[in-house]
């Protein structure tokens, strides 16, 4: 087999993520493997890349002055880094790859290899590439491909089930802290930001909630400019510059901007309906919950509220042997009280949300897909009107009656029906509740 190199070097900014170096390896008959990137916030380097049978070995070196560790991650395309839409998810190299790579302020020698053969079979061209993405501001990787969109197990009818292919993305691996919040809230409105609400929080590692979903896109945008990435939201759809940058107001009307390739540009954002569904599933198939074993859900896995007579949750058949129905977790819930029917009431400690990552993450490494909070997504409601396969789907393109907005997810005062994969619930954008959350996606 014969290879030839060929590299050029592109800068993208991008605080905690990457930035490129692009190699580009021309390789033989069955398919055409690919390349690499570099640089940055952790700082990839010195990427190369050889062909053992149907696996491509990625080589790279890799630092970072400011953390212990890193989460590390491959891309892979098919037309010279246009689209990262090859679905490659067969990776080995243990400690070099996926969530938490150690790494210090030295460079360090880091291999991976792809398994090509199993990912993209019979597949040869010359415009492939690999990408190394490392990421050390806690978000993690959900790869391309598809899912099986909707409800496949319940029969909910405003979830029929069809098949669904998502480009690759980041997201927050947990949802966004109070903390966090109040870092990003002090410097935008110190920079040119007003928001409907401060937000509130149990404490600073938990959730942040009441916040409304123009908090929410205000505040993606803020953390973009804050960390010197592109801003993703604009309030005019043909002047997309700094003084279009949605940074006040209630806007119903809000634009994303794109990229030369007709992609979103790279900033944080909210994710949309699909995206999150995608990364609820966890890669774990037909699932009701967001976890392997997932068409179950107890106390153990996700902070909800159990009520008895619900077959797949388990919390409440605890609770058929107690004199009340129903019961918000009580490992965050110490003031819960019950009325004379059984029924759970709010004691003064509520809300009761759990700090953030109390539970296993899912097959993806995202904490509290279910439960705790519900979660913004930037669609606007409309019920499913496709069949087949769609691609990247962004909901309807403008508001029906009444002009709602998705939440999914469930949260702390929520039943188990909320909190399963396909669960769909309309919102009014300015509403703001303690059981309201989000956290944040980038795309490439």
């Amino acid at each position: 087999m014969k290879t030839k190199l060929i590299a050029e070097i592109r800068n993208h900014g991008a605080h905690g993520v990457t930035r490129t170096i692009w190699a580009i390896l021309l390789l033989c008959p069955l398919w055409l493997a690919t390349t690499l990137t570099a640089q940055a916030a952790p700082w990839v380097t010195n990427v190369t890349t050889s062909v053992s049978g149907t696996n491509v070995i990625i080589n790279y070196f890799m630092s970072d002055i400011n953390f212990h560790s890193a989460n590390v991650y491959v891309l892979v395309s098919p037309d010279s880094g246009t689209n990262w839409t090859v679905p490659a998810t067969n990776f080995s190299g243990a400690g070099n790859f996926g969530p938490g790579v150690l790494l210090n302020g030295n460079l360090m020698n880091y291999t991976v290899s792809w398994n090509a053969g199993t990912d993209w079979p019979y597949h040869y061209t010359t415009n492939c590439r690999v990408r190394v993405v490392a990421c050390d501001n806690g978000m993690v990787m959900i790869p391309a491909g598809y899912y099986n969109r909707g409800d496949a197990l319940d029969g909910e009818s405003d979830a029929p089930t069809n098949s669904v292919f998502i480009n690759p993305f980041l997201m927050d691996s947990n949802l966004v802290s109070y903390s966090q919040w109040q870092t990003v809230y002090n410097w935008a409105t110190a920079n040119g930001y007003s928001f409907d609400n401060p937000g509130s929080g149990k404490a600073a590692n938990h959730p942040v909630q009441t916040v409304n979903w123009f908090d929410a896109m205000k505040w993606c945008n803020a953390r973009s400019e804050m960390e010197g990435v592109p801003p993703v939201y604009y309030t005019n759809s043909t002047t997309m510059d700094n003084t279009t940058i949605y940074r006040t107001g209630d806007f119903d009307a809000v634009y994303m901007k794109t990229n030369a390739n007709g992609m979103v540009v790279n900033g944080y954002r909210l994710p949309t309906e699909a995206e999150w569904e995608k990364a609820a599933r966890g890669g774990f198939g037909v699932v009701r919950f967001p976890w392997s074993s997932g068409n179950n859900i107890t106390w153990f896995s996700a902070n909800y509220e159990a009520k008895i007579g619900i077959v797949y949750d388990q919390s409440g058949s605890y609770l058929a042997g107690e004199l009340h129905q129903d019961s918000y977790d009580p490992s965050f819930a110490n003031d819960q009280t019950w009325d004379g029917q059984g029924i759970v009431h709010w004691g003064p400690n509520a809300p009761y949300t759990g700090p953030v990552g109390s539970f296993l993450a899912n097959g993806y490494g995202l904490f509290d897909m279910a439960g705790n909070v519900n979660e913004w997504c930037w669609d606007w409601y409309g019920a499913y009107t496709t069949s087949g396969t769609v691609t990247n789907p962004t909901g309807p393109s403008s508001a029906g009656t009444p002009a709602n907005r998705i939440t999914r997810g469930g949260s702390w005062a929520d039943l188990a029906t909320a909190a399963r994969c396909a669960a769909r619930w309309q919102v009014a954008p300015n509403t703001s509740t303690n059981t309201i959350g989000f956290r944040c996606v980038r795309g490439f």
